[in-house]
């Protein structure tokens, strides 16, 4: 290898945190620090690992609790007319978000 490949290398940060916007409706918490090691294949399944899935598949911004997407299936599974609109509406609820960003459903 060429002495700039060994520099860039070493360069690479592999162990370090980050922090990321959820939507949890068990704790309502707004953000989760989740850790990332040399061994991770990628902040997604770092994300899974803590119970969360990222919003993008590459570098997401948002996650929501897997256990938030299992209520929602669940009260769809029993309420097949109940709306992804109705669910982002009770999480706004209890958020205390008044449309704030502007949910738009049409």
């Amino acid at each position: 290898m060429n002495k700039t490949a060994l520099t860039f290398e070493s360069d690479i940060v592999t162990n370090y945190d980050f922090e990321i916007t959820i939507v949890d409706l068990y704790t309502l918490n707004t953000s989760i620090t989740i850790h990332h090691t040399e061994s991770s294949k990628s902040v997604v399944l770092d994300l899974i690992r803590q119970g969360y899935l990222g919003a993008t598949p590459e570098e997401p911004s948002i996650a929501i609790s897997l256990c938030t997407l299992e209520l929602y299936h669940r009260i769809r599974r029993r309420k097949a007319s109940f709306s992804a609109e109705a669910f982002a509406k009770v999480i706004c609820d209890l958020y205390k978000l008044e449309d704030e960003p502007p949910l738009k459903f049409s």
